[in-house]
């Protein structure tokens, strides 16, 4: 058959480079330009799939021309070409079995961007950790060239696990998800039936939802795919992107997904949702835009108020908790402790000596020296505030570096600022956090707390912590005490200080709690005054 007859089958595409290949899938004949952009096309004939395409884009490719019949053709799909040694090219590829042709199979090639370095591990569906660190190489390097991506969100639904044909299923699945995403190396299984990849923007969701169900067809089950998307600006910076790509994703999987077919209502906008919040908060921060209230924290053997610890209170909507996970886990946590350490100074300064106030510092904000530097910068002047003020370290983000976060804390313990545990015993790493940092004194979680009214081991493990720290020289704090009972059992067992609704609940400015005299109260000790 002459070139030409050849070249008629492609008047419905514009292409780049066109290929003949056989019923074993070789190239019988090429013409147009080489991936590499050197050399001539027609030194490709005679090589494989596996040769001209990366493994991933190869398999994808095999099974889509699998199904292909005489007179039928085969719709635009992403393809990653192999362009020299270490390097790649992406392209869509057509093709078409001409009758004329039969067996052999036409396909059209049309490069989009030039040759790339091959992405490290282009070949393998990547796990969630792999994913996140390819992520972060494709977002750094659209960020920089201004390239529009979007993420996607596959779910599979109706997989048979039981089905011998399964596992040949979900590796040409994988192997297409793979093909789809950006260098053909920007996916990463998230957890079961559950795929993410970063890709053009623009690309069809359909057209993949498509693909898969017509490949589960031919392993003869009904799986549908359910596609969401969103997209990711170019403009936002990279690291920014990838922690509020990573918290969409971790919510969604801990929501179970949408479980229906219908993951769209559930994933869909929600990274934009992530990256919108994340810049109201950091205007919220930077403009001061939260309350503090202020909860005081007793003396159980005199009754007399220690101090008071510092609440952020947000949007009446909003809860605290929420947001500070989010800030935690896209990294705008360490700003936010600072302004709210700000904050409590400010306060400070207006009262006497007598006020003394406890701010929740995240153990993320100690990973780095900037927190620490900041706050010393800040409080130079005033050796004073620095004295009334104890910061309470919460686990909930773990440290990376117990030990440089410990040389962090002895850098504020030696300027005068109080450390402790916040929620001892609330994580797995409160144990640690005791034997590790050199800290001033331990907050008992409040779940402990209220359970041992009725529980004897909570009694015990409080008893031998109390014990504990009474030999490290650390004082103790009972969190949520809610009733008189537990404030007298807590005395009981000889806990320092106490802190709960029974005492005060969190009020707008640090006042002495005014509470009704009662034969328990005078045991543990009149509320009278600052101490």
């Amino acid at each position: 058959m002459s070139s030409p007859l050849r070249l008629l089958g492609f008047a419905f595409a514009a292409a780049d480079l066109l290929v003949e290949l056989d019923d074993r899938w070789r190239v019988t004949y090429a013409t147009g330009a080489p991936p590499s952009g050197q050399g001539r096309s027609e030194a490709m004939v005679a090589a494989r799939l596996d040769e001209l395409f990366t493994r991933a884009s190869a398999e994808h490719l095999s099974s889509a021309l699998a199904r292909l019949k005489a007179g039928s053709r085969l719709e635009p799909i992403e393809v990653v070409l192999q362009a020299g040694p270490g390097q790649v090219r992406r392209g869509r590829l057509r093709a078409i079995m001409l009758p004329e042709l039969a067996p052999c199979i036409s396909c059209a090639i049309a490069y989009e961007g030039p040759v790339e370095q091959a992405a490290r591990g282009a070949d393998a569906i990547k796990d969630a950790e792999g994913f996140a660190e390819r992520a972060l190489e494709v977002l750094t390097r659209s960020h920089a060239t201004a390239t529009p991506l979007s993420l996607a969100m596959v779910e599979l639904v109706g997989v048979d696990r039981t089905a011998d044909s399964t596992p040949a299923l979900v590796r040409e699945v994988e192997a297409l998800i793979q093909a789809a995403s950006v260098d053909g190396a920007t996916a990463g299984r998230i957890a079961e039936s559950r795929y993410a990849l970063l890709r053009s923007a623009g690309a069809s969701a359909d057209d993949l939802a498509g693909r898969v169900r017509e490949l589960a067809a031919r392993h003869f089950q009904r799986v549908e795919a359910a596609v969401s998307e969103a997209p990711v600006a170019a403009a936002v910076d990279p690291m920014a992107s990838l922690r509020a790509l990573r918290f969409t994703i971790d919510s969604f999987i801990a929501g179970g997904g949408s479980g229906d077919g219908a993951a769209s209502m559930t994933f869909t906008g929600a990274v934009m949702r992530t990256l919108k919040e994340a810049d109201d908060f950091r205007a919220v921060v930077a403009q001061r835009r939260f309350a503090l209230n202020y909860q005081p924290v007793i003396k159980l053997t005199s009754g007399k108020v220690s101090h008071y610890e510092v609440l952020a209170r947000f949007a009446p909507d909003r809860s605290p908790a929420g947001v500070i996970r989010m800030a935690e886990e896209l990294a705008l946590i360490t700003d936010f402790d600072l302004a709210v350490a700000d904050q409590a100074v400010r306060e400070l300064r207006k009262h006497n000596e007598e006020l003394k106030l406890a701010v929740n510092v995240s153990g993320q904000s100690l990973a780095a020296d900037r927190f620490t530097e900041m706050l010393l910068n800040a409080t130079a002047a005033d050796m004073g505030a620095r004295r009334r003020l104890t910061l309470e370290v919460t686990e909930s983000a773990a440290m990376g570096d117990i030990g440089a976060a410990n040389t962090r804390i002895q850098a504020l313990r030696a300027a005068g600022f109080r450390v402790a545990i916040d929620d001892f015993g609330a994580g797995a790493a409160s144990f640690d956090y005791l034997r590790r940092l050199s800290i001033d004194a331990v907050k008992i979680d409040g779940r402990y707390v209220t359970e041992a009214a009725t529980d004897l081991r909570s009694q015990k493990m409080i008893t031998h912590l109390v014990s504990l720290c009474r030999s490290l020289k650390l004082e103790t704090v009972a969190e949520m005490i809610e009733t008189d009972e537990v404030a007298a059992l807590m005395l009981k067992l000889g806990v320092d200080q106490g802190q709960g609704w029974h005492f005060g609940r969190p009020t707008d400015r640090p006042v002495p709690p005014v509470v009704e005299e009662t034969a328990r109260s005078r045991r543990i000790g009149m509320i009278e005054s600052w101490g």
